[in-house]
């Protein structure tokens, strides 16, 4: 378990806890259609709570129930909070050469879910690695769409998933987790040792009234 929810009313927690938004947004809709006034309504808050290495549990912010309502003006927590995590790992830990930017979208993530750090890490170093080898050999400084009729590779994941990888696209499917990356090539005179390999440090998102 990555992380849970707690619903807390009135300052506090309410009934059990919950793996993911969707679970927390059904409880809400239960909770404020069960007769309470949008004065109690907007007293209810959510709390989530994150595993740590330790296997301790602490609090890792608190949100309003509107974040987790439908059209909410705000990405899906479990989005945002993968999302957050994968791009941390990535300009944290990644030692492949920094010759490209990386473009990310997470998918389907939920407090069950576990990504294994190491694993991943060398699943995009390798195909970093390969990217950066085959930009090389042709020559090309720019754009490397013509590498994406090459063959896809895939690869198992240790947790029973896959990960394949297509010219600039890798795509990371592990049960409970989907990410999808996309290269984009750096110019040779501003490659090297950089931070912020992540394009996209927080996750695209449409609010429709």
């Amino acid at each position: 378990m990555t992380y849970r929810y707690q619903i807390i009313v009135g300052g506090k927690p309410s009934g059990e806890s919950f793996s993911s938004a969707a679970e927390v947004q059904a409880a809400l809709t239960r909770l404020l259609h069960d007769g309470r006034t949008s004065t109690e309504a907007s007293r209810i808050l959510v709390g989530r709570l994150t595993s740590e290495t330790s296997g301790a549990v602490a609090g890792r912010g608190v949100f309003p129930a509107t974040a987790f309502l439908p059209n909410a003006p705000n990405p899906d927590p479990d989005e945002q909070y993968w999302h957050r995590r994968v791009r941390d790992l990535l300009n944290t830990r990644l030692q492949e050469r920094r010759s490209f930017f990386l473009w990310l979208n997470v998918e389907r993530g939920t407090g069950s879910t576990e990504l294994s750090d190491s694993e991943f890490l060398r699943a995009v170093e390798t195909w970093l690695a390969q990217l950066r080898t085959l930009r090389e050999a042709s020559g090309t400084s720019g754009s490397l769409t013509h590498l994406d009729s090459l063959e896809r590779h895939s690869n198992p994941t240790e947790r029973g998933g896959k990960w394949s990888w297509q010219g600039t696209e890798l795509e990371w499917i592990d049960p409970g987790l989907h990410v999808m990356l996309t290269a984009i090539p750096r110019r040779k005179d501003a490659q090297g040792e950089t931070v912020e390999i992540v394009g996209n440090p927080e996750p695209a998102f449409a609010f429709y009234d």
